[in-house]
C-alpha cells in the first residue's frame, strides 16, 4: 500500500489510530511500514554515497600507485640497460667494474615497479563489505606491504647517499641528486601507503 509521507498525512493517520479503535491496527501498521521505507531509503542512500566517495578516492590512489610503479620500472630498466649512463645522470662517476652494482640497483627497482604495477588496483572498492564495514582483501594487504618495503628501501638509499658524502666518497652534487631523488620516492610511496 502506497501512502504519502507528508507530515500532515502522517499526523492524521496517527490521530485516527489513537481515536478510532476500528482502524487502530491497520493505521499503526501503515505508519510503521512507511517509516521503515523512509529510513531504509535514507540508510541505503548514505551507504551509496560512502561507497561512491571511496571509489573516487580509490581511483586517485590507483593513479598515484600506477605513476610510482611506472617511474620505478623506467628507472630500473634504464639502470639495467645503461648503468654507467645512469651514474652520469645522477652526476657521479663510476668505473666500468661498478656497472654490475648499478645493475643490481636497476633490477631491484624494476622488480618493485612490476610488483606495484600488478597490485595497483587492490584498493577499497575491491574490498568485502561486512555489516557496512569495509574489510581489506589479501590483495590490498599485499599492496600495503609492497609500498612499505618500497618506502623502507628508498629511505635507506637516501641515508646511504648522505653517509657516503660524510665519508668523502661522494660529491655534494651527486649526493644532492641521489638523496633528493630517494627522499621524493620514499615520500611518494608514503602518501600511497597512508591512503591504501
Amino acid at each position: 500500500m502506497m501512502v504519502s509521507a507528508r507530515p500532515s498525512s502522517m499526523l492524521q493517520l496517527y490521530t485516527n489510530a489513537s481515536t478510532d479503535p476500528a482502524h487502530h491496527n491497520s493505521n499503526v501498521s501503515v505508519i510503521h511500514n512507511t517509516f521503515c521505507i523512509l529510513f531504509k531509503s535514507t540508510d541505503s542512500s548514505k551507504h551509496s554515497l560512502i561507497r561512491l566517495g571511496s571509489h573516487i578516492q580509490s581511483n586517485k590512489m590507483s593513479t598515484l600507485t600506477t605513476c610510482l610503479a611506472a617511474t620505478k620500472v623506467s628507472l630500473g630498466a634504464f639502470a639495467t640497460i645503461a648503468p654507467l649512463l645512469t651514474c652520469s645522470v645522477f652526476h657521479f662517476t663510476a668505473p666500468a667494474s661498478a656497472a654490475m652494482l648499478v645493475r643490481f640497483f636497476g633490477s631491484r627497482e624494476l622488480a618493485f615497479g612490476c610488483l606495484l604495477w600488478a597490485a595497483r588496483g587492490a584498493t577499497t572498492p575491491s574490498s568485502t563489505t561486512i555489516g557496512h564495514k569495509e574489510t581489506a582483501t589479501p590483495s590490498a594487504s599485499n599492496l600495503r606491504a609492497l609500498l612499505l618495503a618500497s618506502v623502507f628501501v628508498d629511505s635507506l638509499d637516501a641515508m646511504g647517499a648522505i653517509w657516503c658524502y660524510a665519508q668523502g666518497s661522494l660529491g655534494a652534487e651527486a649526493t644532492a641528486w641521489t638523496a633528493i631523488g630517494a627522499v621524493l620516492a620514499a615520500g611518494w610511496g608514503g602518501v600511497c601507503l597512508s591512503r591504501a
